[in-house]
């Protein structure tokens, strides 16, 4: 069999021998594009007589700062041969490319790969080399073909400025000239900075940017030139230049006239509708007349100066009339106009027991023009209750508000009167509250309870601000508060009615009352949510009832034999039993009983049915790693645990305890030796200061061993899915965590028989930096695969990281929906996927940091720790 092309860290492998006179020749093409844009080259294969290659390898080599990025894809030579491509970016710039596949099959000459360059939007280069090197090229038997490459220049257009211009060219200063700079062609993505400058002749001063930028795909920018005061005509030349052109444009600025202008009067207030002539005096030239206008647009002002304010004003409005000269538009004066509306209506009491009095006030938004400014006064009412105020009221010549007097009539009931205030077509209305007699209402009326249950009522007292009320019962059967809630006794032996009474506080005289029916109870109680928490010898049975009830467990070690009791006699509706001295590691099988105060019973599950069970634990759990081991367990009570530990029987010389009572507890403990056996045993106290020990005082301590490496998954645990029918090129990764710090040493995947290929490994930061790479060497069929680094890589405590594999004929593992939840092991753990942090990753195409997520998939890539 003749030699044949091995691919090894993407290199080719050639047999020893060369045959002399043969090459093969690699030449890239130029061309020329433009910044932010992209350009692609062909790469074209030529050979000598009897060259033909069947593998070619190179490099390619290029600018990282006049592109942003580079690809290389399969050219129609590679592509008619049945060759595949793959290419791997050992650094920035530089690409490192093999055409392989079956050796039988040659290449013939032609484009055997296009390489596409995106060329930096920020670049000021005018052109840029990219060399191609490190041909190789063998032959289908194997042997080394000799092979030479060629580069290429890619010619990079920079934008040119074509034209400048500045409207208007002749200003009288102070003025603003606006200046346009036009490209040739629209600006790339980033956008192109034109570069300003000026020369002023005659001494005007000149304010202006020192560059514009011309946005990306426009063609133009626009920015401002400002010149001061000049004493004599003055040129300003303004010049833009990019892309190694500059233009010009000329700006005349020709000297102010002396005119001044002044407005008169200089303040005025009105009311909606009103008006006011104003008058401007312009001196210093022949032309005198003028332009009036207001800002805002509120109101109408006429050519000569007479304002009219709006119909309606709907705020307190200051309006600004501004007169400009028409010989220097640049001339104006101007003057203030306050517009004042009706702002509101108060009345003080706003609640009153007819026939009675209530002040009320009309306020303005500003202070009332001169004359005054009458307000237009009715009302409605409820109930038909009288009302006598005036027909209007004015507010004085400067002030801001006016006051009148409301009298209500008698009200037979509740009323209600609305009070309504008008000014130019503005309205603002204030309520009175107009009681009648005190009266008293209860709810609900009637009402049938049975023992022990419970209502609210309410009393609605009207005619008085006091509205408290004193609750009784009659007969004094059951209780009532002070609030109005009625509790039944706890046993009802027959039906019975009871009167519940609210008499008010104001007047004692007035009361009202509602019926109770109390009717015995036959409903035993319900049970529901029965659990269980065991511990090693003993556990807490809890359940809920809907009803005060007490609480009672039948348990045994048969389904068939329950011979122990545990009761609590307390009447409750959230149950809790503890049953003690049970044998560990013991299942046991019980039902759980209430009984109400009226004596009716519930059992649960119901007799003849299989009673419920549990088991009692046999010591603690706990997940060991390298350096760190997670313990956790379960007690009945609050309590707070510490664990002494040691590596002798004998000597438990180290503690570690909790912070705070629990019944679920976990302890990390770190500093462990690697390949080390520890013993250990847990104390638990609780609030009083009582305690139990695990294992017990007498006994040898429990004991477990560090591991020297540790991983997310055990060898024994396989996906759902060995290899899935997806054969795209992917990079497969899973987001990690240690609880303590730690070195990286390798980087493991689960493979399936259709993974096939050069897999490559990455071990990046959260946000994507690369800290390692490996290559899966000695592959075995299926199953998992481990790749070391050269030196382990340290990484942080409680610190995310992603590692991840490239399979580059996809067909990878797959586990669905297994990041539901949080994946740990000892002190590493891989997080449940969210939308803030994804778990489960990918990135389709070249290999790179992966980033999506699909149905918190696993991908079975794994990490190894020590």
């Amino acid at each position: 069999m003749p030699p044949s092309v091995i691919r090894t860290t993407s290199l080719l492998v050639f047999c020893v021998g060369i045959s002399f006179a043969q090459t093969a020749s690699l030449a890239l093409a130029s061309g020329s594009s433009s910044p932010g844009a992209s350009i692609s080259l062909p790469l074209s294969l030529s050979t000598s007589a009897g060259a033909t290659p069947a593998a070619l390898q190179w490099t390619v080599s290029y600018s990282a700062t006049d592109f942003s990025g580079a690809t290389i894809t399969l050219g129609s030579s590679g592509a008619s041969a049945g060759k595949s491509l793959e290419c791997d970016r050992p650094s920035a710039g530089r690409l490192v490319c093999l055409l392989s596949g079956m050796n039988k099959s040659v290449i013939p000459n032609g484009p055997v790969a296009t390489a596409t360059f995106a060329v930096s939007s920020t670049t000021g280069s005018t052109s840029s080399a990219i060399q191609v090197s490190q041909p190789g090229a063998s032959s289908p038997a194997g042997w080394t073909i000799g092979a030479t490459s060629m580069g290429a220049t890619v010619t990079i257009d920079q934008p040119k400025v074509n034209s400048l211009s500045c409207s208007p060219s002749t200003v009288q200063g102070p003025a603003t000239s606006t200046c346009t700079a036009t490209l040739l062609k629209a600006a790339p993505a980033g956008g192109v900075s034109v570069s300003l400058g000026n020369t002023v002749t005659g001494g005007a001063s000149v304010t202006m940017p020192s560059a514009v930028t011309v946005s990306a795909g426009a063609t133009s920018a626009n920015f401002a030139v400002q010149v001061g005061t000049a004493t004599a005509t003055s040129s300003v030349t303004v010049s833009a230049s990019a892309g190694g052109v500059t233009k010009t444009s000329v700006v005349t600025v020709t000297p102010a006239a002396a005119i001044s202008i002044s407005v008169s009067p200089s303040s005025a207030t009105l009311a909606a509708g009103q008006s006011r002539q104003f008058s401007a005096t312009v001196s210093g030239t022949t032309n005198t007349n003028v332009v009036w206008s207001i800002s805002p647009q509120v109101g109408t002002i006429s050519a000569s100066g007479l304002y009219v304010a709006p119909a309606s004003v709907t705020g307190s409005t200051s309006v600004v009339v501004t007169a400009t000269t028409v010989a220097t538009p640049a001339k104006s004066h101007t003057a203030q106009v306050t517009l004042v509306q009706l702002s509101s209506l108060s009345c003080s009491p706003s609640s009153i027991q007819g026939p009675g009095t209530a002040t009320c006030t009309a306020a303005l938004s500003a202070a009332a023009p001169s004359g005054g400014l009458a307000v237009a006064l009715s009302y409605t009412s409820t109930n038909g209750v009288a009302v006598t105020i005036p027909s209007s009221v004015t507010v004085a010549s400067g002030a801001g508000s006016a006051t009148f007097s409301a009298q209500v009539g008698s009200a037979t009931a509740g009323s209600t009167v609305t009070l309504v205030a008008s000014q130019g077509g503005v309205t603002r209305t204030a309520t009175l509250q107009v009681s009648s007699a005190i009266g008293i209402t209860v709810s609900p009326s009637t009402v049938t309870l049975g023992a022990g249950q419970s209502q609210q009522f309410t009393a609605a007292v009207t005619g008085t601000t006091n509205t408290g009320v004193v609750w009784s019962i009659s007969p004094l059967i059951g209780a009532i508060s002070t609030s109005g809630r009625y509790v039944a006794p706890a046993g009802v032996a027959a039906t019975m009615a009871v009167t519940v009474t609210a008499t008010t506080v104001a007047t004692p005289s007035k009361t009202a009352t509602a019926r109770i029916t109390l009717v015995p109870d036959v409903t035993p109680p319900v049970i529901s949510e029965v659990s269980v928490s065991p511990w090693w010898t003993s556990a807490v049975i809890s359940w809920q009832t809907d009803k005060l009830s007490d609480s009672v467990v039948l348990y045994g070690t048969s389904p068939s034999g329950l011979n122990m009791t545990a009761s609590d006699g307390t009447m409750v509706t959230a149950h809790g039993v503890r049953l003690k001295d049970l044998a560990r590691s013991t299942t046991y099988y019980f039902r759980v009983l209430s009984r109400d105060a009226a004596g009716n019973l519930s059992v649960s599950p119901l007799t003849g049915s299989s009673p419920l069970n549990f088991r009692t634990i046999s010591s603690p759990r706990t997940a060991t790693g390298t350096t760190a081991t997670r313990m956790s367990w379960m007690t009945d009570t609050q309590t707070v645990g510490t664990i002494r530990y040691g590596t002798s029987p004998t000597s438990l010389n180290r503690t570690i305890t909790e912070t705070s009572l629990a019944k679920s507890h976990e302890i990390l403990i770190t500093g462990l030796a690697p390949d080390t056996k520890y013993y250990f045993r847990i104390t638990c106290a609780d609030s009083t200061g009582a305690s139990v020990v695990w294992p017990d005082s007498v006994p040898d301590p429990d004991e477990f061993t560090q591991n020297s490496s540790l991983s997310l998954w055990p060898d024994s645990s396989t996906p759902a899915i060995a290899g899935a029918t997806d054969s795209s090129a992917v990079e497969l990764g899973v987001r990690f965590e240690s609880d303590v710090a730690a070195v990286v040493t390798g980087i493991r995947f689960f493979k399936s028989f259709e993974n096939t290929g050069t897999h490559f490994g990455h071990l990046w930061t959260s946000s994507g930096t690369l800290l390692g790479t490996v290559i899966f060497t000695n592959e075995t069929a299926s199953g998992w695969q481990q790749a070391n680094f050269t030196s382990p890589i340290p990484i942080s405590a409680n610190t995310a990281y992603i590692v991840s594999y490239y399979a580059p004929r996809g067909r990878y593992a797959l586990t669905e929906d297994h990041f539901a939840k949080t994946i740990s092991n000892a002190s590493l753990s891989a997080p449940y996927s969210s939308t803030q942090a994804p778990n489960g990753l990918y990135k389709y195409g070249s290999s790179g940091f992966p980033t999506a997520s699909y149905n918190r998939r696993n991908y079975w890539v794994d990490v190894v720790i020590r």
